[in-house]
């Protein structure tokens, strides 16, 4: 990750107060973040600490246990679990970290997603 990507990703991500994250990439997600916040003399730090600071949300039709701090599971009506991350302090932004099952599960509820890809 060259500066110029992680200045982009920094950007995208300032105005954050929630991130919602698909099954299947949070595992990874809050693993690489919360190796990477320990290390403050790190370039990747402070997007470490956004990325671990935010609230996230993990969507998972299953309950379960949630072993991250800073995170809940996002397992009913998304619509609901989304305006539930918005009320959150922070801010209204969400981001969302997910795949196709993600983004066409939102469709299907008719939530407007915008994409940015680079």
């Amino acid at each position: 990750m060259d500066d110029k990507l992680k200045a982009h990703i920094l950007e995208l991500n300032d105005p954050v107060g929630a991130i919602l994250l698909g099954r299947k990439m949070t595992d990874g997600f809050i693993t690489h973040w919360r190796v990477w916040v320990t290390k403050p003399s790190d370039p990747q730090f402070a997007l470490a600490r956004k990325m671990v600071e935010t609230p996230k949300g993990r969507v998972h039709k299953n309950a379960g246990e949630i072993p991250w701090k800073n995170t809940v599971l996002a397992n009913g009506n998304l619509s609901t679990e989304i305006n539930k991350l918005k009320k959150q302090e922070g801010g209204t932004d969400i981001i969302v970290y997910g795949g196709a099952g993600l983004f066409r599960l939102s469709f299907k509820k008719g939530l407007s997603m915008s994409t940015t890809c680079s």
